[in-house]
């Protein structure tokens, strides 16, 4: 298996080999050939850039098919009227807007060091649209995810300078902000007994004004005005069936400090919800410490005044991106933590006992959370897929592979030629 090193020199082969073909075929015509060509040099480079990549990631291809529809399960389950919301788990997802993204690298979001150390570097043209694999983190849209049953939200938006725009990120830019929150908006109108919680996370861009963040505080509070739940809702008495009465159930949590201070309905991730995270690609890693914070959280009992998440997940390290450079991806660490969900055990027998209060994944279709919840049973019928734009399946990255492939083909012919005419000397 070749390194990375080894990729990046045969992309730049690849690159030269094309500009020399090229060349060779005008030494055959006139000098005016010859400069016709060096004058469309530029022609050559877009021309090769424009196949070596794509806008967009090509989106993961859905799999719903153990999914049901799971719109209304919430207001479906009588039981929950007289529940407060900290004695239920939520299932949620994890980077939630990373279903649709461009290939557009968002270099202020730390993760991507992580990324840049583990390939060597290799230039951003041609990284970003690899890193897709590693960006990507659901199929479904978040008004599907929120159909098929989840509850919670992670929301990542930053302020892209270059568009002028809040967007939704993950290594990569996707939606814009407004665009992700109409979806949810919509979904919260059309089942106003759903209470879902949307956690919005780290702003990276540290040039960002206070104008910009009121612009941010705004986007949330108009699109959600008369849903949110009031920061002066006492979270450890709060009951489910008064917040579905109200019609405050719509709960937003911002990590952000100055943009809480914004409105009275946006929350601080600080007082509001317990996080915990365990940053490993180990499968029975990710198990140990899930239990021993589920542990935690028996402990607290009476005295929990906040969300408490859990977060099955894994995440690539260096080592396991470097070994891993052309298959590894998050949709199979997904489906190797997913497939073992149903070992995540509870303190006792009682099915009743909650997974914290909040249990987020990746690729939440291929997973047997609503399972493990006991959600089936409040289902609507089947699951409804929503259309996706129909994409080139011959992504960038396939293509570049296929470029290296060529070229190392092509290497390994000339290397043989050299080979058979250095023996025909020798005899």
């Amino acid at each position: 298996m070749m390194t990375h090193q080894q990729n990046h020199k045969f992309l730049q082969f690849s690159l030269l080999f094309l500009l020399f073909s090229s060349l060779v075929q005008g030494q055959s015509q006139d000098h005016s050939s010859l400069r016709r060509a060096l004058q469309e040099e530029s022609t050559w480079r877009d021309t090769f850039s424009n196949f070596f990549t794509d806008e967009r990631c090509l989106r993961t291809e859905k799999n719903t098919a153990s999914l049901k529809d799971l719109s209304n399960w919430m207001s479906k389950r009588n039981s929950l009227n007289a529940t407060r919301l900290l004695d239920i788990t939520l299932p949620g997802t994890h980077n939630s807007a990373a279903f649709d993204l461009t290939t557009e690298l968002n270099v202020n979001d730390p993760d991507y060091s992580t990324v840049e150390k583990g390939t060597f570097k290799i230039p951003d043209a041609v990284i970003s649209q690899w890193i897709c694999g590693y960006a990507l983190t659901q199929s479904l849209s978040l008004s599907e995810q929120l159909q098929a049953g989840a509850r919670y939200l992670d929301l990542r938006m930053d302020y892209d300078v270059a568009t002028s725009t809040w967007r939704g990120y993950h290594f990569l830019w996707g939606l814009e902000m407004s665009v992700l929150l109409e979806q949810i908006a919509t979904f919260a109108k059309a089942h106003p007994k759903e209470i879902i919680v949307l956690q919005f996370g780290t702003i990276y861009n540290t040039g960002v004004t206070a104008e910009q963040k009121q612009d941010y505080a705004n986007m949330i509070t108009n699109a959600f005005a008369g849903q949110l739940m009031p920061t002066t809702t006492d979270l450890p008495t709060a009951m489910i069936g008064e917040l579905q009465e109200a019609g405050t159930t719509i709960m937003a949590i911002v990590r952000d400090n100055e943009i809480a201070t914004m409105s009275d309905v946006l929350w601080d991730e600080q007082t509001a919800i317990e996080n915990t995270y365990a940053p490993t690609d180990n499968v029975d890693a990710l198990k140990s410490y899930n239990e021993d914070r589920l542990a935690d959280f028996y402990k607290l009992g009476a005295n929990n005044t906040e969300l408490y998440k859990l977060q099955w997940i894994l995440t690539p390290s260096v080592e396991y991106i470097q070994k891993n450079p052309l298959v590894g991806n998050l949709y199979e660490l997904a489906q190797d933590a997913n497939g073992r969900l149903v070992e995540f055990k509870r303190p006792s027998s009682d099915a009743n006992q909650q997974l914290g209060n909040i249990l987020l994944i990746d690729y939440v279709e291929v997973s047997p959370l609503f399972d493990v919840l006991d959600l089936q049973q409040y289902s609507d019928g089947a699951f409804i897929e929503e259309a996706v734009p129909e994409q080139d399946k011959f992504s960038a990255a396939a293509k570049i592979g296929l470029g290296v492939g060529l070229t190392m083909f092509i290497c390994g012919l000339c290397c043989l030629r050299k080979w058979c005419k250095g023996s025909k000397n020798k005899d």
